[in-house]
């Protein structure tokens, strides 16, 4: 990859990253943000059945919920789905900022999106498990 095509990219997680913090902090209410969490985990495309697998799987979650990495052309393309909607919306943040983005460049640019809306600590300890697994399922994925 080039240098100026990593760069591109590097502001695409970043803008994408802001773009989503400022949907979620168009509330002040905590009730408004984790709703729109909820919302977020609409957006998810269907996964296929055939990703629906246990090497896939997220473990610790409430409810069934699956993470799988599809290398093509350089970038990482993401699919993820879940029974429970707050992992959902998580899931959801997850490949809206890296789907289709080079695996060194999601290796370098951490989630950020529930440190700076203040969701993080409004997520129960098994939801924040649950995050624990997903972003440790990512970086599976990307090496």
């Amino acid at each position: 990859m080039t240098a100026h095509r990593a760069a591109i990219l590097s502001r695409d997680i970043v803008a994408t990253q802001r773009r989503i913090i400022g949907e979620i902090e168009m509330s002040d209410d905590w009730r408004d943000r984790y709703e729109t969490l909820i919302e977020f985990g609409k957006r998810l495309a269907p996964m296929p059945a055939s990703l629906r697998v246990d090497r896939n799987r997220i473990r610790n979650c409430h409810g069934r919920a699956w993470l799988s990495g599809v290398p093509r052309d350089g970038g990482l393309f993401l699919s993820a789905a879940s029974e429970a909607d707050v992992v959902a919306g998580l899931l959801a943040i997850v490949v809206e900022v890296y789907s289709g983005r080079a695996p060194d460049e999601i290796r370098s640019h951490p989630l950020t999106v529930l440190e700076t809306t203040g969701l993080r600590n409004r997520l129960s300890p098994h939801r924040l498990a649950s995050y624990a697994e997903i972003m440790g399922r990512l970086r599976t994925l990307t090496n």
